[in-house]
């Protein structure tokens, strides 16, 4: 599992599913008891593990391009 701070990840439990939505809010499938979830800190909602990955390669090269234009102007 990568480390970074655009999640958090932790397993899906009942009392977690009961207070947030049991969809991904990326592609709305559904989560389960058990599943590992992740809650994307950048937009304050529960993300399955393809969006996740999908999500952080992403972010990855947005930063990488904003750090590239960054170098060009200075």
């Amino acid at each position: 599992m990568r480390s970074h701070s655009y999640f958090i990840s932790q397993e899906a439990t009942v009392e977690l599913l009961a207070r947030v939505s049991h969809l991904c809010a990326e592609c709305y499938n559904d989560m389960a008891e058990g599943d590992i979830i992740h809650y994307d800190r950048e937009h304050y909602r529960y993300v399955c593990k393809s969006c996740e990955e999908v999500l952080y390669t992403r972010r990855q090269e947005h930063e990488a391009k904003s750090e590239e234009e960054g170098a060009i102007l200075f």
